[in-house]
Protein backbone atom coordinates (compact mmCIF):
# COMPACT_ATOMS: atom_id res chain seq x y z
CA UNK A 1 0.00 0.00 0.00
CA UNK A 2 1.50 3.22 -1.11
CA UNK A 3 1.55 6.24 0.84
CA UNK A 4 -1.08 8.00 -1.09
CA UNK A 5 -4.04 5.28 -0.21
CA UNK A 6 -3.06 5.08 2.88
CA UNK A 7 -3.59 8.64 4.03
CA UNK A 8 -6.87 8.31 1.95
CA UNK A 9 -8.04 5.41 4.04
CA UNK A 10 -7.29 6.82 7.36
CA UNK A 11 -9.04 10.16 5.74
CA UNK A 12 -11.92 8.01 5.01
CA UNK A 13 -12.03 6.19 8.67
CA UNK A 14 -11.47 9.71 10.43
CA UNK A 15 -14.76 11.57 8.78
CA UNK A 16 -16.57 8.26 9.55
CA UNK A 17 -15.67 8.69 12.95
CA UNK A 18 -16.16 12.50 12.89
CA UNK A 19 -19.74 11.97 11.60
CA UNK A 20 -20.51 9.28 14.10
CA UNK A 21 -19.48 11.76 16.87
CA UNK A 22 -21.57 14.10 15.44
CA UNK A 23 -24.91 11.85 15.01
CA UNK A 24 -24.25 10.77 18.44
CA UNK A 25 -24.04 14.65 19.83
CA UNK A 26 -27.54 14.95 17.88
CA UNK A 27 -29.56 12.10 19.14
CA UNK A 28 -28.39 13.18 22.43
CA UNK A 29 -29.15 16.37 22.11
CA UNK A 30 -33.00 15.55 21.29
CA UNK A 31 -33.36 12.66 23.95
CA UNK A 32 -32.32 15.81 26.58
CA UNK A 33 -34.65 18.08 24.94
CA UNK A 34 -37.48 15.11 25.20
CA UNK A 35 -36.59 13.90 28.51
CA UNK A 36 -36.58 18.15 29.66
CA UNK A 37 -39.85 18.77 27.97
CA UNK A 38 -41.47 15.50 29.64
CA UNK A 39 -40.16 17.01 33.11
CA UNK A 40 -42.00 20.40 32.47
CA UNK A 41 -45.26 18.81 31.38
CA UNK A 42 -45.13 16.62 34.83
CA UNK A 43 -44.94 20.03 36.36
CA UNK A 44 -47.49 21.50 34.60
CA UNK A 45 -49.80 18.23 34.88
CA UNK A 46 -49.21 16.54 37.43
CA UNK A 47 -52.59 15.32 38.09
CA UNK A 48 -52.53 13.77 34.66
CA UNK A 49 -51.92 10.43 33.63
CA UNK A 50 -48.68 8.99 32.70
CA UNK A 51 -50.40 8.13 29.38
CA UNK A 52 -51.67 11.42 29.28
CA UNK A 53 -48.62 12.97 30.12
CA UNK A 54 -46.89 11.28 27.40
CA UNK A 55 -49.79 12.75 25.25
CA UNK A 56 -49.17 15.73 26.40
CA UNK A 57 -45.46 15.42 25.41
CA UNK A 58 -46.08 14.50 21.61
CA UNK A 59 -48.22 17.18 21.42
CA UNK A 60 -45.92 20.10 22.47
CA UNK A 61 -43.03 18.16 20.66
CA UNK A 62 -44.83 17.88 17.45
CA UNK A 63 -47.04 20.95 17.41
CA UNK A 64 -50.17 18.42 16.42
CA UNK A 65 -53.69 18.22 18.47
CA UNK A 66 -54.09 15.55 20.89
CA UNK A 67 -56.14 12.94 18.03
CA UNK A 68 -52.63 13.08 16.16
CA UNK A 69 -50.40 12.65 19.33
CA UNK A 70 -52.59 10.16 20.19
CA UNK A 71 -51.37 8.09 16.53
CA UNK A 72 -48.33 8.69 17.42
CA UNK A 73 -48.10 7.22 20.40
CA UNK A 74 -50.16 4.27 18.91
CA UNK A 75 -47.16 3.68 16.06
CA UNK A 76 -44.47 4.56 19.31
CA UNK A 77 -46.77 1.31 20.87
CA UNK A 78 -46.66 -0.95 17.90
CA UNK A 79 -42.97 -0.28 17.76
CA UNK A 80 -41.59 -1.15 20.91
CA UNK A 81 -44.28 -2.15 23.34
CA UNK A 82 -45.87 -5.09 21.42
CA UNK A 83 -43.16 -7.29 20.95
CA UNK A 84 -42.29 -9.49 21.94
CA UNK A 85 -44.17 -9.54 25.11
CA UNK A 86 -47.21 -6.62 24.81
CA UNK A 87 -46.79 -4.46 27.30
CA UNK A 88 -47.18 -1.05 28.97
CA UNK A 89 -46.34 2.35 26.53
CA UNK A 90 -43.78 3.91 28.90
CA UNK A 91 -41.73 6.88 28.65
CA UNK A 92 -38.76 5.21 26.81
CA UNK A 93 -40.90 3.79 23.85
CA UNK A 94 -42.10 7.45 23.03
CA UNK A 95 -38.48 9.23 23.52
CA UNK A 96 -37.27 6.49 21.38
CA UNK A 97 -39.80 6.44 18.26
CA UNK A 98 -39.74 10.49 18.49
CA UNK A 99 -35.74 10.48 18.50
CA UNK A 100 -36.14 8.05 15.86
CA UNK A 101 -38.13 10.40 13.42
CA UNK A 102 -36.78 13.43 14.09
CA UNK A 103 -32.91 11.70 13.46
CA UNK A 104 -34.36 10.24 10.48
CA UNK A 105 -36.36 13.56 9.00
CA UNK A 106 -32.26 15.52 9.58
CA UNK A 107 -30.32 12.64 8.43
CA UNK A 108 -32.48 10.79 6.17
CA UNK A 109 -32.43 7.43 6.29
CA UNK A 110 -29.85 6.28 8.59
CA UNK A 111 -31.23 3.46 10.10
CA UNK A 112 -28.08 2.55 11.51
CA UNK A 113 -28.72 5.25 14.42
CA UNK A 114 -31.58 3.38 16.05
CA UNK A 115 -28.94 1.39 18.35
CA UNK A 116 -27.06 4.66 19.14
CA UNK A 117 -30.87 6.67 20.35
CA UNK A 118 -32.07 3.66 22.38
CA UNK A 119 -28.30 3.68 24.72
CA UNK A 120 -29.08 7.60 24.41
CA UNK A 121 -32.50 6.87 25.33
CA UNK A 122 -31.19 4.68 28.24
CA UNK A 123 -28.65 7.23 29.42
CA UNK A 124 -30.64 10.13 29.50
CA UNK A 125 -33.85 8.97 31.08
CA UNK A 126 -34.00 7.15 34.69
CA UNK A 127 -34.25 3.33 34.77
CA UNK A 128 -37.18 3.92 37.16
CA UNK A 129 -39.06 6.04 34.70
CA UNK A 130 -39.30 3.61 31.95
CA UNK A 131 -40.83 0.63 33.77
CA UNK A 132 -41.50 -2.88 31.45
CA UNK A 133 -45.08 -3.65 32.82
CA UNK A 134 -46.92 -6.55 30.69
CA UNK A 135 -50.12 -5.67 29.40
CA UNK A 136 -53.12 -7.09 31.28
CA UNK A 137 -55.64 -8.90 28.89
CA UNK A 138 -58.53 -6.46 30.26
CA UNK A 139 -56.23 -3.43 29.15
CA UNK A 140 -55.68 -4.48 25.80
CA UNK A 141 -59.50 -4.30 25.13
CA UNK A 142 -60.25 -1.39 27.18
CA UNK A 143 -57.52 0.93 24.58
CA UNK A 144 -59.39 -1.24 21.79
CA UNK A 145 -62.73 0.57 23.16
CA UNK A 146 -61.37 4.04 23.85
CA UNK A 147 -59.60 3.87 20.27
CA UNK A 148 -63.09 2.90 18.67
CA UNK A 149 -65.00 6.24 20.47
CA UNK A 150 -62.47 8.57 19.25
CA UNK A 151 -62.85 7.30 15.47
Amino acid sequence: MDAASLKQMIRTQYLSWRQSKQDQNQIHRINQALFELFMQVGRDYPALSEREQLNRLVMQRKGCDEAAAYEVMRIAEESYAAWPHARELNLCDVMRYLAVREFQDAQGDASWGVESIAASVRAVVPHQLCPVRLKQPYLVERRKAERSQVD
